[in-house]
């Protein structure tokens, strides 16, 4: 059974609650990616910022918004997971949140990986769920259709055998 730890991506990159809105896109843009962990001093998760937050305050604030501070648009209630845990229950959490990405915390709550879809999409082989049940495609669509992403219904999903 695959894990999150398995499939997420290590060491994503990050920025603290200090730091601006422009250096917080300059960090996606360098990682070409579209959402970065807060942390703090100690390195676990405080937050999240979006690429969608950031553009969203430049267009409600303004030009001087590149001047703002993470901390004063971040979503700070962080729904995470762990290395450890499935990615049925990755997938499920996503859903029921909505949510494209998950900060992939330890014990500590000190961040290890972020889990994207992307990431999840890109996983060749099945992922089983807890009762023995293949979770791949089908939740990728689940998830999909919770955040609102309506799949191609022409499109046949195909998850390679094991």
């Amino acid at each position: 059974m695959a894990t999150v730890g398995d499939v997420c991506t290590r060491s994503p990159r990050v920025c603290g609650m200090e730091a601006t809105l422009a250096e917080a896109a300059k960090v996606m843009w360098e990682a070409d990616c579209g959402a970065i962990p807060v942390v703090d001093a100690e390195r676990k998760v405080v937050g999240m910022i979006t690429d969608r937050d950031i553009a969203m305050a430049l267009a409600t604030r303004g030009e001087g918004a590149a001047g703002t501070r993470v901390r004063d648009i971040a979503q700070t209630r962080v729904v995470a997971c762990r290395a450890d845990e499935s990615m049925a229950v990755a997938f499920s959490r996503m859903a029921k949140f909505q949510l494209r990405r998950l900060p992939v915390v330890g014990a500590d709550g000190r961040i290890e990986g972020l889990l994207s879809l992307s990431d999840a999409v890109r996983c060749s082989g099945r992922w089983m769920g807890p009762k023995g049940e293949d979770v791949g495609a089908g939740a990728i669509v689940q998830v999909l259709q919770a955040i609102g992403v309506s799949p191609d219904t022409k499109m046949t999903m195909k998850v390679p055998a094991k």
